[in-house]
C-alpha cells in the first residue's frame, strides 16, 4: 500500500487510466503502449498484456524503430514461445535492419515449426520469404523446390528449377545446368514404372523383417505417386509407414499434405491426431498443443483432442539445471542467441538429412550463407561434427563470419570442450566491423563455458557486459544475481579484501 492506503493493484490500475488518457491524446505512441503492456503483465493479465505489446511492435516498425520492435517482440515470445507468427514478425524485422543471417535462422525454424504443424502454407509462405532475402540461394531454391514436389505442385516446382538452372548458367556450372534440367524433364514425365521398383524390394524387406529399409522404399514409392498426382495411392503408401512406425512425423505430415489436397476433412483430422502423437513422442509439446487446436478448429468435439490438450494441461515443465561451480548437471542443448525458446526444435528428419546431402554436391566453398544454413541444421540433427565443419567454411565470409563463430563455439560446448569453445569465442569477440549487440550472442556463450568450468568471476564480467547493453537478455539478470552473491561468499571472509561497494554499479 501507499499513503493513500491503496494497494498495489489499484495503484496500477490507476497508472493504466492515467496511460490511456495520454493514448487518447497520442494514439501513435509505443512507448506508451509498451509501458502499459508492462503494467499489464505486473498485474499477471497475460492476454492484456501481449495486446499492448502487439500494437506497439507495429507502432515502432512503422515509425523504423526497428531495434524497439524486436525488443518488445522478444518479451511477448518469453510469455508465449508458441507464438509462432511472432517470429515471422521478428524475422521480418530482422531483414529491415540488414541483419539476414538472423532473419534467415528465425526463419528456417519458423517453416519446420509449420511443416511439423501440418501447417503447408505457412511452410511454404516462410521458404518464398527466404528466396525473396536470398533470391540466389541455390539451396533455398532446391528445397522449396523439393517441397512442392511433395505436394503435387509440379508446375511450381519447375518454376524454382527453371530459376536455379539460370543461377547455374550465370555461373557457368553447364554440369549443373544438365542435372536440372534433366530433373525438370522427369518430373514433368514421370515414368509410372519407377514406382513398381521400389514397392517390390519394400515388401521384400517388411517381410524379412527389415522395417527401416522398407519404409525407405515406401516413402520412395509414395514420393512417386504424389508426382504422378495419384493421391489416394500415396495416401496407401504413408498409411502403410505409420502403421510399420507410428512416429514417423514426415509419414503424417504427408498424410495432411495429401488429405488436404484430396479435400478429404475426416482424413485430415485422423492424419492431424497422429501428428500430435507422433510430436508428443519427440516431447515437441508446444508443437503438439498448436496441432491439437487445429483439429478443434475442424472438429469441435473431437475427444482426442480434447483429451491430448488436457493431458497437456496437467504436465509440468521441466526445470532447466543450473550448475554452481564445480557440480556436474545435464549438459544443455543450446540454440542461436537472441533467439532462446523453452522448447527445444524437432530434429529434422530423414527427407531432410537426404536432402542436405544432395544439397553438399551442388554447393561451391565460397558459397558461404549456404554453409551456415547447413551448419544450423547438422547442428540442430546432433551431428556436431559436420556442423562445425560448415561453420568453420561459412566463417571465411564476411557476413557470416561473427556468427558462425557463436555456433562453432556452442558445438563445442555441447561436446564438452569447453577450451576449444573458449578459444573460439574469444577469437569471434576480437573482430572488428560489428555493432555492440551483435556480440552479445558470443559474450553470452562464452560466459556459459566460463560457469561450465567454475571460473565465475570471468563469466560475471560477461553476464554484466551483456546487462549493460541489454537488461532482459535470456536469464542474465538472474545469473548475474547467483553468481555476484557466489563471488561474494568466496571473499567475505579475506579481511584484507578492499571495499569497493561505493563505485560498484548494481546490476539487480
Amino acid at each position: 500500500m501507499n499513503a493513500f492506503g491503496e494497494s498495489n493493484a489499484e495503484i496500477k490500475a490507476r497508472a493504466i487510466e492515467e496511460y490511456q488518457r495520454i493514448l487518447e491524446t497520442q494514439p501513435e505512441d509505443p512507448e506508451t503502449l509498451n509501458l502499459i503492456g508492462d503494467i499489464y503483465r505486473r498485474m499477471g493479465d497475460k492476454p492484456k498484456s501481449i495486446e499492448m505489446f502487439e500494437k506497439a511492435v507495429k507502432l515502432y516498425a512503422h515509425q523504423a524503430y526497428y531495434d524497439n520492435a524486436v525488443a518488445v517482440c522478444k518479451k511477448i515470445l518469453r510469455m508465449e514461445p508458441e507464438r509462432a507468427e511472432l517470429t515471422m514478425t521478428l524475422a521480418e524485422l530482422y531483414a529491415q535492419q540488414g541483419l539476414v543471417a538472423q532473419a534467415i535462422t528465425l526463419l528456417v525454424d519458423y517453416a519446420r515449426t509449420k511443416k511439423d504443424e501440418g501447417d503447408i502454407e505457412g511452410m511454404l509462405e516462410a521458404y518464398r520469404k527466404l528466396i525473396s532475402a536470398r533470391p540466389k540461394d541455390v539451396g533455398l531454391r532446391m528445397k522449396l523446390a523439393d517441397e512442392y514436389i511433395g505436394l503435387g505442385r509440379l508446375g511450381d516446382a519447375c518454376t524454382q528449377l527453371q530459376e536455379i538452372s539460370v543461377l547455374y548458367r550465370e555461373d557457368g556450372k553447364y554440369e549443373e545446368v544438365t542435372h536440372i534440367e534433366k530433373l525438370i524433364r522427369e518430373i514433368t514425365a514421370p515414368g509410372e514404372e519407377e514406382t513398381e521398383d521400389y514397392l517390390e524390394p519394400a515388401r521384400r524387406a517388411e517381410e524379412s523383417g527389415a522395417i527401416d529399409e522398407a519404409i525407405g522404399y515406401y516413402h520412395k514409392a509414395a514420393n512417386q505417386f504424389l508426382r504422378q498426382a495419384t493421391y489416394n495411392l500415396a495416401k496407401d503408401m504413408y498409411l502403410k509407414i505409420t502403421d510399420l512406425k507410428p512416429q514417423d512425423l514426415k509419414a503424417w505430415q504427408k498424410l495432411v499434405e495429401t488429405a488436404t489436397i484430396l479435400k478429404d476433412t475426416e482424413g485430415i483430422v485422423q492424419a492431424y491426431i497422429g501428428l500430435a502423437g507422433a510430436l508428443m513422442e519427440k516431447k515437441a509439446t508446444a508443437s503438439a498443443v498448436s496441432v491439437y487446436n487445429k483439429i478443434l478448429v475442424l472438429d469441435p468435439e473431437n475427444e482426442d483432442a480434447k483429451n491430448g490438450l488436457a493431458n497437456l494441461e496437467i504436465e509440468k515443465p521441466a526445470e532447466v539445471a543450473v550448475a554452481a561451480p564445480g557440480e556436474e548437471v545435464e549438459k544443455p542443448v543450446f540454440k542461436v542467441a537472441e533467439e532462446v525458446f523453452p522448447e527445444q526444435p524437432i530434429a529434422l528428419d530423414e527427407l531432410i538429412a537426404e536432402f542436405k546431402r544432395g544439397v553438399e554436391e551442388h554447393i561451391g566453398k565460397e558459397d558461404y550463407a549456404t554453409h551456415y544454413d547447413l551448419g544450423v541444421s547438422f547442428k540442430e540433427m546432433g551431428r556436431l561434427e559436420e556442423a562445425i565443419g560448415h561453420f568453420k567454411k561459412a566463417a571465411e565470409g564476411t557476413r557470416e563470419k561473427l556468427k558462425a563463430y557463436e555456433l562453432l563455439g556452442r558445438c563445442y560446448i555441447e561436446k564438452g570442450d569447453f577450451e576449444t569453445a573458449i578459444r573460439c569465442l574469444k577469437e569471434g569477440l576480437s573482430f572488428d566491423g560489428f555493432n555492440d549487440v551483435e556480440y552479445l550472442g558470443l559474450r553470452y556463450s562464452l560466459a556459459l563455458a566460463f560457469e561450465a568450468t567454475g571460473q565465475v568471476n570471468e563469466a560475471l564480467n560477461e553476464y554484466k557486459v551483456i546487462y549493460l547493453k541489454d537488461p532482459e537478455y535470456f536469464d542474465v539478470p538472474q545469473r548475474i544475481r547467483r553468481l555476484d552473491s557466489s563471488a561474494r561468499a568466496v571473499h567475505e571472509p579475506q579481511k584484507e579484501r578492499k571495499d569497493r561497494r561505493g563505485d560498484r554499479i548494481s546490476y539487480i
